[in-house]
């Protein structure tokens, strides 16, 4: 991929990337993106940067191909875009606010350009044990509960029942479904519940945590609201972007 486009956003009169755009984009694409940044307030204003090869280094370098509060028109259009978008859908609720930071929206094609887009890292790690849990869980029941494993009927349902609190999130995570973390939320609750019906010990308290933990994750994670949800959170976008270094030099 070679870079073509960047987009930088200003704030506190530093400069800093935002997204970057490989050749095979159009810019009509990277206009929307710079305007939909600017729309989601916060900015003091958002350029874009094309990227060109210096003749006297040979190594590539930037040039600001459009600034939108470069003119009195451009600055028109941005009070209009301010009025007429809700950069923020999610973020209705202060006390929710609080505690999450407020989600920015993004159409797919740029969730798709985020650092955190994918099943990777602890995501590819919960989507393993997703997938490996009610098979481990079936044969601990058949070593340790052999009254439950030779009833082979109710055996069947249990392993049935497992199987689609586990496998059914888990498809929807594979297809990266934003109805995966409310889907996650309710059979977890569902077993959560479960888990406390007597007798209860300390596997009980452990898998109880293992619940909390892994819901935590799937509502807070910056990694799947960006995957799932196509969102980020505002704060993010005062973060440099960072380009590797291997990156810029593979560029011609």
């Amino acid at each position: 991929m070679i870079e073509k486009y960047r987009i930088q956003a200003k704030t506190n009169g530093e400069w800093k990337t935002q997204l970057i755009f490989s050749e095979d984009e159009t810019y009509h694409q990277v206009r929307m993106a710079c305007d939909r940044i600017m729309a989601s307030g916060g900015f003091e204003d958002v350029r874009i940067l094309e990227v060109y090869k210096n003749v006297k280094s040979g190594k590539p370098a930037y040039r600001e191909s459009y600034s939108f509060l470069s003119s009195a028109v451009e600055q028109e259009q941005a009070n209009s875009l301010h009025d007429i978008t809700e950069p923020i859908k999610p973020s209705k609720h202060k006390v929710i606010n609080g505690i999450t930071g407020e989600w920015i929206e993004l159409d797919e094609q740029y969730a798709k350009k985020h650092p955190l887009y994918g099943i990777y890292g602890w995501l590819a790690y919960f989507a393993s044990a997703l997938f490996v849990g009610p098979l481990l869980e079936i044969v601990s029941i058949s070593y340790n509960d052999k009254e439950l494993a030779n009833n082979w009927l109710l055996f069947s349902i249990v392993f049935v029942l497992m199987a689609l609190f586990a496998w059914v999130p888990l498809w929807l995570l594979i297809k990266k479904s934003r109805h995966f973390p409310a889907v996650y939320v309710i059979t977890s609750s569902i077993l959560l519940l479960f888990s406390l019906v007597p007798p209860i010990d300390g596997s009980t308290f452990i898998a109880i945590g293992w619940i909390v933990l892994w819901l935590g994750y799937v509502l807070f994670s910056e990694r799947v609201n960006v995957t799932m949800k196509h969102r980020v959170r505002r704060s993010y976008l005062e973060k440099p972007y960072e380009t590797p270094t291997s990156y810029v030099n593979n560029l011609e």
